[in-house]
């Protein structure tokens, strides 16, 4: 297979320039990086084949997980991965701008367009496996260039300033944050390990942030259905089968929907989601009570409505208690990964792991992260040179089995080693097929 790696050698990527100023440090140069996230979107290639999808939903589903050695028993997906590297080049550029705006709102559209957030999900995912690819082809620092890349983009959905945009985000960031500790526990050199510490420095802020998030969106919402005839159409739109859709026709019908009815129920839903933003910046212990009280009285609203009813805020809030949970989680995320990053560079210069929480946030340069659950610094523990690092998340999140909050890159490279070895042997009753398959285009 040494011709594989040596032909992924040669695609030719042009990234000199991105990596210099993603180390460096540089001014970000002027324009938009939402039209380069477009750019990159756009130029992932396509299936045309039934073998080509296979390829696209191998990368997409089955290769987070596992090394670059699978590339060894599967030839045709490398190749196809490869085809990826001119998004990755896009998504370098838009790395180096300082302004993101996807021009989710426009005058006289009540709902942000969102047309964005499912590219972007793809987008990721087929990254991280030409991240994958790169490796094997060894090119570490390229690949460390699109974690970086990935990393600043999910940082860049908070200023959608949308529940959604924040809920996407978070569900990227335990991609990503998988993907960092498979790469990381592969020792990938101190090229890649410092652009990702130069990464990882330029976070300042919580990845996401629903409350603000929220607010903006009921501003925008209230101001854009300021006329009645404009209410009236958006809540046909939003109306469900159920007893408050039920209650709302009939109430309407009968009593139709005045200037100042229309204004009263604008006012009472920024106010709700005003309460609800307030209770989602609260610390842990002190919001939770809170967002479970004002999610039963919703709850309570949609299953017995009554007639007059104010159907905005029981039609456009979200669970409280369930986003709550779910981004202090991507939060605490984010946090791991900018710890991994600094606390791999440090191992990389001095040969062993950062000895506590407060040496790894030394080399971030900022103090060290606490757990968002429980307001006690984060877990962090070296033992037999190896690291665990994580956070203590409620047992009811712990038991749905589906969270990333424990770190460890040497049991995770042992994992890995054991799904890759898998995933070789079942492959290999097919590599004689792949290996002399023409990729087209």
């Amino acid at each position: 297979m040494n011709a594989l790696r040596f032909a992924g050698r040669c695609c030719p990527i042009f990234v000199a320039c991105a990596l210099g100023a993603v180390t460096a440090g540089a001014a970000p140069p002027a324009g938009n990086a939402a039209l380069e996230y477009w750019k990159a979107v756009a130029l992932l290639r396509e299936p045309r084949t039934a073998e080509q999808l296979t390829y696209a939903e191998y990368v997409e589903n089955t290769l987070p997980g596992l090394q670059p050695a699978i590339f060894n028993a599967r030839p045709a997906v490398y190749r196809w991965v490869l085809s990826d590297l001119p998004s990755l080049q896009a998504v370098i550029r838009a790395d180096r701008i300082g302004e993101c705006d996807f021009q989710l709102r426009q005058p006289g559209r009540p709902e942000a367009e969102l047309n964005h957030l499912p590219r972007l999900r793809q987008l990721c995912r087929r990254i991280g496996g030409l991240n994958l690819a790169l490796e094997f082809a060894g090119r570490p620092a390229e690949a460390a260039a699109g974690y970086a890349g990935l990393l600043n983009l999910l940082c860049r959905l908070d200023q959608d300033a949308t529940l959604a945009s924040n809920l996407a985000a978070a569900d990227l960031m335990q991609d990503v944050l998988s993907a960092l500790e498979g790469f990381i526990s592969r020792a990938p050199g101190p090229e890649a390990l410092d652009i990702l510490l130069n990464a990882a420095r330029r976070r300042t802020k919580p990845l996401i942030s629903p409350g603000r998030a929220l607010r903006r969106e009921s501003a925008w919402l209230s101001k854009e259905l300021a006329r009645t005839p404009d209410l009236m159409a958006f809540l046909q739109r939003w109306r469900g089968r159920d007893r408050l859709g039920e209650m709302m026709d009939a109430y309407l019908q009968a009593q139709g929907l005045t200037d100042a009815r229309a204004k009263k129920w604008l006012a009472e839903y920024r106010a709700a989601a005003g309460e609800l933003a307030d209770a989602l910046e609260q610390p842990f212990a002190q919001g939770w009570p809170i967002l479970q009280r004002l999610d039963a009285e919703r709850d309570r609203q949609r299953n017995e409505p009554e007639i007059g009813t104010n159907p905005l805020p029981l039609l456009l809030l979200p669970s409280g208690a369930e986003l709550y949970e779910r981004m202090f989680l991507a939060n605490a995320q984010a946090d791991l990964a900018a710890l991994l990053c600094a606390a791999a560079s440090a191992r990389e210069k001095d040969g062993r792991w950062p000895a506590d929480l407060e040496a790894a946030a030394k080399v971030l340069e900022r103090p060290a992260p606490l757990d968002p659950f429980s307001g006690q610094p984060m877990t962090y523990q070296v033992a037999r040179g190896r690291l665990t690092m994580g956070v203590r998340i409620p047992r009811r999140m712990e038991e749905r089995g589906t969270w990333l909050y424990t770190i460890s890159p040497e049991s995770r490279f042992r994992a890995d080693e054991q799904r890759t070895r898998e995933a070789i042997g079942r492959a290999r009753v097919i590599e004689a097929t792949e290996l002399f398959e023409p990729v087209g285009r």
